[in-house]
């Protein structure tokens, strides 16, 4: 993996810095500080690219192993009220949102389950839902809103108030 950081100001790139790491980026980052934080994923396991603005570094910061990340779960980094970064977890039917995270200095995150919210009760879902197929397919840092897709439809759930809405669904054909 590799990284570098453009200054617009001048127009000019910063040095490549590089990593090596098994995994892919498939979520945007989450800025907590000067620091960016994307969630990667190898496997069963989660960890986060850790990218420091001020230093120009990169590095692996893995999950503790006692934060349970169930398989065919879906997480989404975060950053938390207080600024700090968290994340959540979406399997089956819960969506749990661990907070008041703590970077080792060997590089281990470790979080305090802050929230587990019941998706089937807060979104009002039929009992015949599958909701074993949700998953997280965006965030807004700015209103701290997570959006998930369910079979009945995409809805943004503001983690604050815990208030949702379902995205309406708009559709057209070219003549």
């Amino acid at each position: 993996m590799c990284a570098s950081v453009y200054e617009s100001e001048s127009g000019k790139w910063g040095e490549i810095i590089a990593i090596q790491t098994f995994s892919d980026i498939s979520k945007p980052s989450v800025m907590v500080g000067n620091k960016l934080y994307f969630l990667i994923r190898h496997r069963r396991n989660s960890s986060f690219l850790k990218f420091d603005l001020d230093s120009q570094s990169m590095a692996v910061v893995q999950m503790s192993e006692d934060i349970p990340i169930p398989e065919r779960s879906h997480v989404q980094a975060l950053r938390t009220v207080d600024g700090g970064l968290g994340f959540a977890v979406v399997s089956k039917h819960t969506m749990q949102l661990w907070g008041k995270t703590v970077i080792s200095g060997s590089n281990v995150v470790r979080g305090e389950l802050q929230k587990t919210v019941e998706l089937d009760q807060l979104l009002s879902l039929r009992p015949s839902t599958n909701v074993h197929e949700s998953s997280v397919i965006g965030y807004d840092e700015v209103t701290n809103t997570i959006f998930l897709w369910t079979t009945m439809g995409v809805f943004m759930i503001q983690l604050d108030s815990m208030k949702f809405t379902k995205v309406p669904f708009a559709s057209f054909y070219p003549c």
